[in-house]
């Protein structure tokens, strides 16, 4: 069985807990306790207090990529546990920003971050087996009709500024004796590629499950960054790759209504302190 928790996320239906633009989430699967993220604050320390979920059992912690929303609470993680590693990929020592108007700013982790707790860090290029039922991997699908359409992020790559080519995310596999899960914090490099991916990787083992966000929402609440046809788009052919979607944070509140229309049932949003059982 996998139980996956949402330490944090962009909204609560608990007042009890903080939300925030970011997400963390805790996964406990095969005996082992993961942390999937660590939110923009630090904020989902005292939320998994409150849930009940001991951060000083965690047996490894993954960062899906370099973005603040999901990597800024490791500072406060690391003042809190003292030795679970961090898996995270190589490319995520590069420098990331967001475009505003005319001025890009930095997105990345805390400067100095990386090499202040080198011990901590764990870092590889593409793929990795963290138990033999539990995977990070990258997307190698890569079909740009359904690349992210954020126009807004970048990486800087020797003092130029490039659009963000997201080599530097990763999406987990875990593998339940008849089925997959894919948690996917962002799906910037687009969540119907990482679907992909996975069938051509894991053959005709079915996905049972998807978790994680699909990185539709604009700079408003109900804003988009993309058509309401591609989030229906996605929307149809999800459905048809998966039996269960459980989205949140970068979906957006707009995306999910709109997703939510087209498929009814097969998807839900899972907001801060929501838990799935699988």
């Amino acid at each position: 069985m996998t139980e996956i928790i949402s330490l944090i996320e962009n909204k609560s239906d608990s007042p009890k807990l903080h939300s925030e633009h970011g997400l963390s989430l805790y996964v406990k699967h095969g005996g082992k306790n993961y942390l999937i993220d660590t939110g923009a604050s630090g904020d989902f320390i005292e939320n998994a207090a409150k849930l009940n979920v001991d951060l000083n059992a965690i047996d490894a912690v993954i960062i899906s990529h370099n973005h603040y929303d999901h990597i800024g609470g490791l500072p406060k993680l690391f003042e809190h546990n003292k030795t679970a590693k961090v898996y995270i990929k190589q490319q995520a020592k590069s420098s990331f920003y967001f475009k505003k108007l005319s001025i890009k700013k930095y997105i990345g982790e805390e400067k100095g971050l990386f090499e202040k707790h080198c011990e901590r860090f764990v870092f590889f290029e593409n793929e990795i087996d963290i138990s033999s039922t539990f995977k990070l991997l990258s997307s190698i699908d890569n079909d740009k009709e359904y690349i992210c359409k954020d126009e807004n992020l970048f990486e800087k790559r020797d003092d130029k500024y490039i659009k963000d080519p997201f080599e530097h995310e990763l999406f987990i596999v875990i593998e339940e004796q008849n089925s997959l899960i894919i948690i996917s914090s962002c799906s910037h490099n687009g969540i119907i590629n990482i679907v992909n991916t996975v069938k051509q990787k894991f053959g005709s083992k079915p996905i049972s499950h998807i978790v994680g966000g699909f990185h539709m929402k604009g700079a408003s609440i109900s804003g988009l960054n993309c058509s309401k046809e591609y989030v229906q788009d996605v929307a149809r052919l999800l459905k048809k790759k998966c039996n269960h979607i459980h989205t949140c944070h970068c979906t957006g509140t707009k995306a999910y209504q709109i997703m939510k229309s087209e498929i009814g049932d097969s998807i839900s949003y899972f907001s801060t302190g929501e838990r799935i059982k699988i």
